[in-house]
């Protein structure tokens, strides 16, 4: 949106331009979310142009900068020949993977947030004015890119504590970046309606969530980031720097590494809309240990070039197993269903999807894609048919009968009615597919694509235009 606003030139004040795009494709809640990774976004494509291929791209790119900085960090305890293995190890997991080819900001963030610690640090050695602004500017950037960088707070005190940096409170340069932090940070959180995600505040906030579900879903993000090998050497590494004498040089920030997943954890089990994705913050930290371990490994094995060969062959071995292990991208065939209604023409008549909350969103992302935007007003059988609170926990029909469905149907202005056939569709959905099927509807089958699924189930997406008034 923030790239078609611009391309056109500013055509109507913002918010006016926004409530438009969002009435032709309901997919975001604006004000949600906060700006950075969208601004970001928008002038990639301003660069690189709007397509699938281009954002996926950044994508990666910010998933190569987090890890360049990261073994920039590595290498002043780490040889290369340990942390460029381990780098690699990690970049060809499941987890990072994931993270790389789907469209969210948790990859960036991890990349700010480590880069605002790594300031952080360098300030507490020389403190400077120009370093406690850039500190403070990077630090409201990760605010800004998402509200779980909340953990810079508990991180940045660990950090001057294990750095005995308090003496820093004494300049006043620091307080005038703390209030800047704030007199921008503070008016988007409190101020911009949705960011403080008012309307789910009821279904998350603050309590202990340790539940069988959410410990399993913690439990399984680590061998799916690091692999069983790289927890394993994570723990040697552990080990070796709480008990060996000799890697003392690697404190202290080796004890802001060990509390980084600490906290994460902690605001994971204490805060319910933390989610498990929002753990690859720890990355950096952890990496440190993988590192020691491969330390530890080599030493075990003599340290000659005999190990440091062996330690190479390792890593390599287990990327190899992680990449022939990694999930092919589910394709659900939404992208041609997109293409065929764009190519129908008529974007003045509004088009209805009725799928589950997901598929909806999908196909109006894809048809946003092919359109030229903003051009076809879509609406969502899950606003149309049925009225739900917004954790779906209270549903009701907008229909008391199939008589009372066929009238809704016969009066509808949309050209086309998409049903896409959703494993976890509502109910109603059975219901609406029935009754277009009706020729009281007014309604006909025009064409049926296959929903494709990686578990091989057979679904389909149905696309149902207007009957020509003589068969009615």
């Amino acid at each position: 949106m923030i790239h078609d606003y611009i391309q056109a030139g500013f055509p109507s004040p913002p918010l006016e331009y926004a409530q438009n795009y969002y009435v032709h494709y309901p997919k975001v809640a604006f004000g949600h979310w906060p700006p950075v990774y969208f601004v970001l976004q928008a002038a990639w494509t301003l660069l690189f142009g709007p397509s699938l291929v281009s954002v996926l791209i950044l994508q990666c790119v910010v998933a190569a900068l987090l890890f360049t900085l990261s073994h920039l960090l590595l290498r002043r305890w780490f040889e290369p020949w340990i942390a460029a293995p381990a780098c690699l190890l990690v970049l060809t997991s499941a987890i990072v993977a994931q993270l790389s080819r789907t469209l969210g900001s948790e990859l960036l963030l991890s990349f700010l947030v480590l880069a605002t610690l790594l300031l952080v640090e360098r300030f507490l050695q020389t403190p400077s004015p120009a370093l406690a602004a850039a500190t403070s500017a990077l630090a409201l950037a990760a605010v800004l890119t998402k509200g779980t960088a909340l953990m810079l707070a508990p991180l940045t005190l660990i950090m001057v504590t294990a750095y005995g940096g308090w003496r820093i409170l004494r300049l006043r340069f620091v307080w005038g970046s703390l209030a800047l932090l704030a007199a921008v940070a503070v008016p988007w959180y409190f101020l911009v309606p949705g960011a403080l995600h008012e309307r789910v505040h009821r279904f998350g906030g603050l309590g202990w969530f340790s539940g069988p579900l959410r410990m399993k879903a913690t439990l399984s993000f680590w061998p799916a980031l690091f692999g069983w090998l790289g927890l394993a050497l994570i723990f040697a590494g552990l080990l070796a720097l709480l008990f060996s004498s000799r890697y003392r040089h690697l404190l202290p920030f080796g004890f802001v590494a060990l509390a980084a997943p600490i906290v994460m954890l902690f605001f994971r089990l204490t805060v319910r809309v933390w989610e498990v994705r929002h753990l690859v913050a720890c990355l950096p930290f952890l990496l440190f240990f993988l590192c020691l371990g491969f330390t530890e490994l080599a030493r075990v094995l003599g340290a000659g070039r005999a190990a440091r060969t062996a330690v190479v062959v390792l890593a390599a071995a287990g990327a190899f197993l992680h990449v022939r292990a990694m999930p092919a991208k589910p394709r659900l065939g939404l992208d041609d269903v997109a293409v065929y209604l764009a190519a129908a023409g008529e974007p003045e008549r509004p088009l209805l999807v009725v799928s589950d909350a997901v598929g909806e969103g999908a196909l109006i992302a894809e048809m946003a894609l092919h359109d030229e935007r903003p051009a076809h007003r879509i609406d969502r059988g899950n606003k149309v048919f049925i009225t739900a609170n917004l954790m779906a926990t209270d549903v009701r029909r907008n229909y008391s009968s199939q008589a009372d469905l066929l009238r809704m149907l016969a009066a509808l202005p949309h050209r086309a009615v998409v049903v896409d056939e959703a494993p976890h569709a509502a109910a109603f959905l059975a219901e609406v597919r029935l009754a277009l099927s009706d020729p009281a509807s007014g309604w006909r089958l025009e064409r049926v694509f296959p929903r494709l699924s990686p578990a091989g189930e057979h679904r389909r997406i149905l696309i149902w235009t207007r009957a020509p008034a003589a068969s009615r």
